[in-house]
């Protein structure tokens, strides 16, 4: 446990966030996955762009920002 710990801390953000996405993915039931495949790849994509331009210029897209939002509105509890 302490060296998945030490693991994940090497990583990036955009890495750390590509693993938690793809691991909620594969948690998710997904009633047909053939229909499901080519949203969760434009969705990934869009993802990987807005990090791109994110750390290129540290502009937020809409959807980053959507996510930061949320974040932010996460009381520390």
């Amino acid at each position: 446990m302490e060296a998945a710990s030490d693991q994940q801390s090497d990583l990036t953000l955009q890495q750390q966030m590509e693993i938690a996405i793809n691991e909620s993915l594969a948690q998710a039931l997904v009633p047909n996955p053939g229909a499901l495949g080519d949203i969760e790849k434009s969705q990934l994509a869009a993802i990987r762009t807005e990090m791109a331009v994110f750390e290129s210029s540290g502009v937020r897209g809409r959807g980053l920002q959507l996510v930061y939002n949320y974040l932010q509105s996460i009381p520390p509890t």
